[in-house]
């Protein structure tokens, strides 16, 4: 009980949120609160055109129309989807590093706290959200047993609850299974390198194949989806929430953090001596803003269906890929990224980074219940809300990200936090038990 009471302690959890410690990859921060502020931003300009086609019921949805009209230099707006990959990358990254220490420490991974670690760190503010989220009589309330139970993403995805938290099914799928997967794979085989290989290599063949067979997928247009609610639910139950479409990025994350943990010295000679490693930084950063640039809903890309299935199936594989050899790149403070690593790793990034899982759980409905007031002033004062207005986007944008931020810190300091530092007292204790504990646990196995 003591610890309980002790880990809500408001002097500790503010320190933790603005204390960075010395310990950790700083770059990585960037990484975490750019890519929650691109995805909140991006479902900012969605969920306008959405709402509006609810006010307004037209024959087509503003979808559609609010992609094609997009100027050429805010096409980057509609990939924020890439940023979750990113995340994948990065939990890949982090996850693979606590239990290849682990391996080395123990010679083996202790599931039992694994597991327990994982579910204080998740669960807690996860059954909070889903809690608020029901009383709030958000669509499809009924089916929130399927986000209990990580399931959701197995489900067609326009008849699921919260259905943004389909990542968060795919992150408990990728820890139930991973720990499980390094224990045979560094236990078995001299080359798990190629091991990883292979596997993100299958999970393109996997992608490209339904792709191929899906005669919706390839037969369509991917600006069609920003049009046909049918079809964009079909596209995203088939490909999009599914942990083996998925897998890949997770895969990348796990070969950067073993290439830097095992093979440190080579890496970096890698990076910073050999003319391969040199290019394989600039094609990556080429390739990376290439991608998060490039915007095939428009209704004005036309692609031919070889096109159509080699993009949908290898581009998310080869962002992440080229991610990952960025994040390495950093972490080896190479001169040619140098810039973009004191970026990423300004001070000002850490707390954000630190809120991101809950301002992920929160964001959608505080985006929707603050477009809902903006559209109910504008009506006050007779004046137009046009989804289509970039600069009243923005302004949304700004006040829905402020907002999420200050819920999110205020969950985070009640309950996040607290759970966290619990957890991580009730671990310490397990692994340091006391003599006395010792002595009772001889006994009464003799």
């Amino acid at each position: 009980m003591s610890d309980l009471y002790s880990s809500f302690s408001l002097k500790k959890s503010y320190h933790s949120l603005f204390h960075r410690p010395n310990s950790g990859h700083p770059v990585l921060d960037g990484f975490r609160a750019i890519g929650m502020l691109w995805v909140i931003l991006t479902h900012t300009v969605a969920s306008a055109a959405l709402l509006m086609t609810v006010y307004l019921k037209p024959e087509v949805s503003f979808l559609g129309q609010q992609v094609d009209h997009t100027p050429w230099y805010f096409d980057w707006i509609w990939n924020g989807h890439l940023m979750v990959d990113m995340f994948f990358v990065l939990s890949g990254f982090l996850i693979a590093g606590l239990l290849l220490r682990d391996i080395d420490k123990h010679d083996g991974i202790q599931l039992k706290r694994f597991y327990y670690r994982r579910f204080m760190r998740l669960m807690p503010t996860y059954l909070l959200v889903i809690a608020l989220f029901y009383m709030m009589n958000m669509p499809h309330r009924e089916n929130l047993w399927q986000n209990l139970l990580y399931i959701n993403n197995f489900f067609p995805h326009g008849e699921t609850a919260a259905p943004w938290t389909w990542s968060l099914a795919i992150e408990e799928q990728f820890y139930l299974i991973f720990p499980l997967f390094a224990l045979f794979v560094l236990r078995t085989t001299q080359r798990p390198i190629l091991w990883l290989s292979g596997l993100l290599v299958f999970a393109c063949i996997i992608r490209l194949y339904i792709v191929w067979t899906d005669e919706i997928l390839h037969g369509n247009q991917m600006s069609v989806s920003m049009i046909d609610k049918g079809i964009l639910n079909h596209g995203l139950t088939v490909i999009y929430d599914n942990l083996y479409t998925r897998y890949g990025a997770f895969i990348c994350g796990i070969g950067a953090q073993y290439i830097y943990h095992y093979q440190r010295e080579k890496m970096t000679d890698f990076f910073l001596s050999t003319l391969p490693g040199k290019a394989s930084i600039f094609f990556s950063l080429v390739i990376s803003i290439t991608l998060l640039e490039f915007n095939p809903l428009k209704s004005d890309i036309v692609l031919p269906e070889w096109a159509i299935v080699s993009f949908i199936g290898l581009y998310r594989n080869i962002f992440s890929l080229c991610i990952a050899l960025l994040i390495l790149a950093m972490l080896v403070n190479s001169r040619h990224v140098s810039w973009l690593t004191r970026f990423l790793s300004l001070r000002i990034w850490y707390p954000f980074a630190q809120l991101t899982y809950c301002a992920y759980l929160i964001h959608i409905p505080i985006i929707i219940v603050t477009l809902s007031i903006l559209n109910k002033v504008y009506v006050t004062y007779d004046l137009t809300f046009y989804y289509g207005d970039y600069k009243l986007l923005i302004i949304t944008f700004a006040v829905a990200s402020t907002l999420t931020y200050f819920v999110s810190a205020i969950i985070y300091f009640s309950l996040e936090r607290p759970m966290m530092t619990f957890r991580d007292l009730r671990s310490n204790a397990a692994v340091n038990p006391e003599p006395a504990t010792i002595e009772l646990d001889k006994r009464a196995t003799t």
